[in-house]
């Protein structure tokens, strides 16, 4: 094939920068004003948003849609964004769908990668049947998890199950039944197949044993309970943590819907139970776990009976003065397990003061220095714990691991008991194991009988411990600190920019009128939304 002799059609693609400008540079005025297109030039950058950007703006920022064809209609005649129009907004299902959405990002309260339940409850299902693995032990024996056969289940003409007997590879005698039909609390519409030892019903075991209890794994004649209650497969306890999750979401709804106050979220709004939550807190919380409800944050009497099927139905029930609002939600424990994690997260959200390390690093240390027991003084953890350990004392009333509550009736902040326990002159009670009774070092032996959280706490800041949340958001709205950090999380949510230092004076003086207005949200988001800070170029 002859090659063309024409020459190949030059653009300007692929050129170096310099060789493109010496090109245009060399061309006269008519060439130039030839390569112009103005429709392909960005509008110059302007001073502000156009009436109908920013309608466009606060549209997608406050309802998270675009405006309708009748509201830029309203714009284009007036040719301005009206102030009632951005009220409206305020009060509408979206607006509340993007303020839930916004304190999701700061919660942070997503569950799903957790699991509730002690394993002795968790259900497993192989070919087609449920059973429990770490129970299979204690009902067929042997030194392996057995479980029952892939048949129908038999019984005696007294109504007792039988059983087929074999030796495993250990020499021990397993014994194995057969699987029931029955409809689980979890799918009441379809029928499933459940080894028949754990799809016993019984209250009460042949040896008296409270069924509903921890008990329960070591009485072979103790099962799931009536319609499986008491066991939890993995898809069940996602449902409950999802509960959870909505339950975090509906206390920031709680605040808007009421119009209350900012710190109302925080340190008093109610818990919200639906069937999920209902069925795991009156029938699988007691039985603990890794992640674990326990001590029970509320008095069974006040937990509504809902049925596990009833995910939408919602019942909110009001809270002690020893909770705080979404502080001390379940998800928002869960999510940070530990007392220093919740203060963290806290401190770093709605104080905008994170724990960092100073800017030119931490100081070289010795091993004798690295080895100190109390964080306050440890070096190269003296710098922030000096500050965390004594926030991190205010969640010391809920345990680490879970989302239960240590109430001041049932766990004081000094337990003599637990004090002899460690000092060997009395038994130990159960409630012990929430006290110091061991000694790591000497130094720790000043705080036996005090709870754990107590551990290295300076005696100013023990009684932060009974305090609780609440008091440190009061603290921190006293300080200014929470209507400050507030302010800003929400210039910058609706301005997308980060803050210009021009503009701190004029936010103080924001935040200063948030305070006044009782922390409302809703008037702070007006001020930001309707401001000429608002209108500058995002």
């Amino acid at each position: 094939m002859r090659r063309s002799s024409k020459r190949p059609h030059r653009t300007l693609v692929g050129l170096r920068p310099w060789l493109i400008l010496a090109m245009i540079t060399g061309m006269g005025a008519t060439a130039t004003a030839e390569l112009y297109n103005p429709d392909l030039v960005c509008r110059p950058i302007a001073p502000e948003l156009t009436p109908h950007e920013r309608l466009r703006a606060l549209s997608f920022d406050l309802r998270g849609i675009p405006p309708t064809m009748e509201e830029y209609s309203t714009v284009t005649e007036l040719g301005a964004v009206p102030a009632n129009l951005v009220g409206e907004w305020l009060y509408t299902d979206a607006f509340q769908a993007q303020i839930i959405r916004l304190h999701r990002s700061m919660f942070w309260n997503e569950l799903n990668n957790l699991r509730l339940g002690h394993n002795r409850m968790r259900l497993s299902k192989s070919s087609g049947i449920w059973w429990r693995r770490d129970q299979a032990r204690t009902y067929r024996g042997g030194a392996d998890r057995h479980r029952c056969l892939n048949q129908p289940a038999t019984y005696t003409s007294d109504g007792e199950l039988e059983f087929a007997y074999f030796v495993d590879e250990f020499g021990q005698e397993v014994r194995q039944e057969g699987y029931v039909e029955l409809s689980p609390y979890w799918a009441p519409n379809d029928v499933v197949k459940v080894c028949a030892l754990d799809a016993q019903d019984v209250l009460i075991g042949d040896e008296g044993t409270d069924c509903a209890t921890r008990a329960n794994w070591s009485d072979s004649s103790c099962g799931c309970g009536p319609e499986m209650r008491w066991c939890l497969p993995d898809a069940a306890s996602a449902k409950v943590l999802s509960g959870f999750e909505d339950d975090l979401d509906r206390r920031v709804a709680w605040m808007l819907d009421g119009n209350k106050s900012y710190d109302a979220m925080l340190t008093e709004a109610p818990a919200f139970i639906n069937g999920p939550i209902s069925h795991y807190l009156r029938h699988q919380a007691q039985f603990g776990g890794s992640l674990q409800l326990a001590p029970m944050p509320f008095p069974m009497l006040q937990i509504p009976v809902i049925d596990y099927s009833a995910s939408n139905t919602w019942v909110g029930i009001e809270l002690t003065s020893s909770h705080s609002g979404a502080l001390s939600s379940p998800a928002f424990l869960l999510r940070f397990q530990t007392n220093r994690a919740r203060a963290s997260k806290f401190s770093t959200e709605f104080l905008c003061d994170p724990y960092v390390a100073p800017s030119g690093g931490l100081p070289p240390t010795t091993d004798e220095e690295a080895m100190e027991p109390d964080l306050q003084k440890r070096a190269g953890c003296k710098y922030c714990h000096a500050r965390l350990e004594p926030t991190a004392s205010y969640w010391g009333r809920f345990p680490e691991s879970g989302a239960g509550l240590l109430s001041k009736e049932d766990y004081p902040a000094f337990s003599p008991e637990c004090e002899a326990c460690a000092l060997k002159t009395g038994p130990c009670p159960s409630l012990c194991s929430k006290y110091v009774t061991k000694a790591e070092v000497d130094s720790e032996e000043a705080y036996f009988g005090w709870l754990k959280q107590s551990l290295f706490i300076k005696p100013n800041a023990l009684g932060f411990i009974d305090q609780g949340p609440a008091a440190l958001v009061k603290r921190s709205i006293v300080d200014q600190k929470l209507p400050m950090c507030v302010t800003r999380k929400m210039a910058s949510w609706l301005f997308g920019r980060g803050l210009h230092p021009s503009e701190s004076a004029w936010l103080d003086e924001v935040a200063q009128n948030f305070a006044v207005s009782g922390l409302n949200l809703r008037e702070l988001i007006r001020t930001l939304a309707t401001s000429p800070m608002y209108g500058a170029v995002r």
